[in-house]
């Protein structure tokens, strides 16, 4: 048991065993009813066999710089449903945690540069429902091992270019419900490895070229219900893996020639519910020889051009329905 001593005045309390099929022994876990306000540093420095700890409490409100340090097998960290406000710097340097760490729905609004430095989580962190606003420049430095980040509806407004360096092996990254406006050039510069990504409901309304620059294994684009209006061409440039795009409900009125070169692994496209100016440009699908699946039902479309298609020779199902088409020309 964690040495009493260092939690004088809380209600420190030894939880219930929890069935963790992928952990070799029990382990102790705070009460989530503690009344904490503040974790000071080196709380945790004896604990290094420690598996689990939960703080989750709205009374906690500031954890201190190296409060976690020792901790070296941790499983899992869950500081849920609190009251911080700033990671600070060095709050989890030399911390190891081989699977979790979450601090979703909190109130932090500054996640410091070094928060995270010389530390590592070997599988999710999750951050979402929060009120980040922006990620600097380094925030996830030094979590190379990292695989599923989420921050999701966490209020983000900015990006900053390099914001998620070294998160090199980074497989799924949630960022939907938050406020970004805009997807700058090479903000994902360093997700080599990623395959999900998630914008939806982001209130995106402008795609930098180059946004999208060094995803080369991305396979799955979400960004559903924004506000793009206009998708200019080469948009999408740099996503040669890409297998599924949706950017259905996003106010989309035209899309310019090009807009979807370079997509040569892409199967399925959600274009529905949109806005058009009645038609296609003729040469909008042209590099999609892969696609088997279009949907773009209830998009303002009042004409498909000759040759549209001509190049989605694979293409099985199209749905074109609730529109607003006559007459399907000859060669389509």
């Amino acid at each position: 048991h964690l040495d009493d001593r260092k939690l004088a005045g809380t209600s420190f309390a030894t939880s219930e065993q929890p069935d963790h099929s992928t952990l070799e022994s029990h382990f102790p876990l705070f009460n989530r009813n503690h009344k904490l306000t503040t974790i000071k540093n080196y709380t945790f420095q004896a604990q290094s066999n420690l598996n689990e700890l939960d703080l989750s409490s709205p009374c906690l409100q500031v954890i201190e710089p190296f409060a976690f340090f020792g901790l070296k097998r941790l499983n899992f960290l869950k500081v849920m449903n609190s009251n911080i406000k700033v990671l600070y710097n060095d709050t989890f340097r030399f911390m190891i945690i081989l699977s979790v760490m979450d601090f979703s729905n909190s109130r932090i609004e500054v996640i410091e540069a070094e928060a995270f430095a010389q530390s590592r989580i070997s599988k999710k962190l999750l951050i979402g429902n929060n009120r980040i606003a922006r990620l600097q420049n380094n925030t996830f430095r030094d979590l190379k091992k990292l695989s599923n980040l989420d921050l999701k509806n966490s209020e983000i407004e900015i990006i900053e270019s390099n914001a998620f360096n070294d998160l090199i092996n980074l497989v799924y990254l949630y960022l939907s419900q938050n406020k970004l406006r805009s997807i700058y050039r090479n903000t994902f510069q360093s997700l080599a490895k990623l395959t999900l990504l998630d914008l939806t409901s982001s209130q995106i309304e402008i795609i930098e070229l180059n946004a999208f620059f060094g995803l080369k294994s991305l396979k799955l684009l979400l960004m559903d219900n924004n506000n793009l209006k206009i998708i200019s061409a080469n948009t999408f440039q740099n996503l040669p893996q890409l297998e599924y795009l949706y950017l259905s409900n996003c106010k989309i009125e035209m899309f310019e020639n090009g807009s979807l070169n370079g997509l040569i692994s892409l199967k399925n496209i959600y274009v529905q519910e949109n806005r058009l100016n009645k038609s296609y440009e003729t040469s909008l699908f042209s590099d999609l020889v892969s696609a088997t699946f279009l949907d773009s039902r209830q998009s303002n479309i009042s004409r498909i051009q000759p040759f549209t298609f001509i190049n989605s020779s694979n293409l099985v199902i199209i749905f074109l329905n609730f529109n607003y088409l006559r007459t399907i020309e000859n060669f389509t």
